[in-house]
């Protein structure tokens, strides 16, 4: 969890039964606007012993590829 954001109670609904997040969702979502500007790759660790690592990379933060691990 990032420093100061309080993750709402995982027994709330995200949806407000009408498609839109509630509120107090919707603010914590806000908060992790940090992960917004990050570009770079971050590793994926192997599934099965036997597997390979995997990655995803991210421009702007938007995932723009993967390679699943295995």
């Amino acid at each position: 969890m990032m420093a100061g954001l309080q993750v709402p109670n995982i027994r709330e609904p995200i949806s407000d039964g009408n498609g839109r997040v509630t509120a107090r969702w919707w603010s914590w979502f806000q908060g992790l606007s940090s992960a917004k500007g990050f570009s770079g790759i971050i590793a994926t660790a192997k599934v099965t012993s036997g597997g390979t690592n995997g990655s995803m990379t991210f421009q702007n933060g938007i995932l723009v590829s993967q390679t699943p691990a295995t």
